[in-house]
């Protein structure tokens, strides 16, 4: 199952203008999405985030 939540990581800048870190936690795979501010606006983000979602789930789906 795949789970996502959205946090305030409570510092205001980015290293990259966009960068993600996947760590394996508990036998379970667990990410961040950073991005700069002035480049994207929350809802590109979101939307961005829903597409990798959305390929993790077909990638469980389907293994192949």
């Amino acid at each position: 199952m795949i789970e996502s939540t959205e946090i305030d990581a409570g510092y205001d800048t980015a290293k990259w203008d966009l960068e993600l870190h996947l760590n394996e936690v508990d036998e379970e795979i667990v990410g961040t999405l950073g991005y700069s501010t002035v480049l994207f606006d929350r809802s590109t983000v979101k939307r961005y985030a829903g597409y990798l979602r959305a390929m993790l789930q077909a990638m469980v789906v389907d293994v192949e």
